[in-house]
């Protein structure tokens, strides 16, 4: 095990089981690296169960049921807050195929090697994977049709900065979906909560999961439709008075 590689497998090991060790958001996913629980591609998402076996099977139906409640399809342009390696959208491509993806991510490693997967897939024309913030978007106003974010809002500081970054990008009529990670709803046992405060508190701190991020799905929905949204059962999309 050469110095680098040790280093790095101890301070693996110190992130994970040292409760008082905290990371930034970069440094988790530099951290992580490549390492994935699927086997055919870099899924980083916990999956959609429903009908399939296998966290690859699941990884791809999440990202595919993101793009359906989004009517993801020709013509869209569309914008992928936080892609990971890339993966999402090569499948959105190839299988939604809108007319340009572009995506942001602040973690650099990931976005070398997204850009790499995409070039890989010869997809360059239709996907732009750039470095950018979720919450500071350097994309213009009223120019995206749709805006996705698979398992990785939770990370933004705030959500509400980009939920209103988002409103701001999205064309009239656009739409905003988002796979998320929320605390489940409160209990009245007092047991309950104070086991489910610790269990969130302990992931907060691993994944750099801002403290402002911690709340239920009405005050999601509640902040959403501050930034101007219309929450319309589990589908959400933005409404600019059209």
């Amino acid at each position: 095990m050469s110095y680098n590689t040790r280093d790095h497998f101890f301070g693996y090991l110190n992130w994970l089981f040292n409760p008082f060790h905290g990371l930034k958001t970069t440094e988790v996913y530099d951290l992580i690296g490549t390492s994935s629980l699927t086997e055919n591609a870099l899924y980083l998402n916990l999956g959609y169960w429903r009908d399939v076996d296998t966290i690859d099977e699941a990884s791809e139906e999440l990202a595919l049921l993101v793009a359906k409640r989004g009517s993801m399809g020709p013509g869209d342009t569309v914008l992928d807050c936080g892609y990971g390696f890339g993966d999402q959208d090569i499948l959105w491509a190839r299988n939604m195929k809108p007319e340009k993806i572009i995506g942001l991510n602040i973690t650099n490693s990931q976005v070398e090697r997204a850009r790499m997967n995409v070039a890989d897939a010869g997809l360059e024309k239709s996907i732009d994977l750039r470095e950018g913030s979720a919450t500071e978007m350097p994309i213009e106003n009223e120019s995206i049709d749709l805006v996705v974010s698979v398992e990785s809002a939770f990370h933004y500081r705030t959500r509400e900065d980009f939920f209103k970054e988002a409103f701001r990008v999205l064309r009239p009529g656009g739409r905003l979906v988002t796979a998320d990670i929320l605390p489940t709803k409160n209990s009245d046992n007092l047991f309950s909560r104070t086991e489910q405060w610790i269990s969130w508190s302990l992931v907060a701190g691993k994944f750099n999961i801002p403290p402002e991020n911690y709340y239920l799905i009405p005050s999601y929905n509640n902040k959403l439709s501050k930034a101007g949204f219309v929450v319309g059962g589990n589908l959400i999309s933005a409404d600019f008075g059209n």
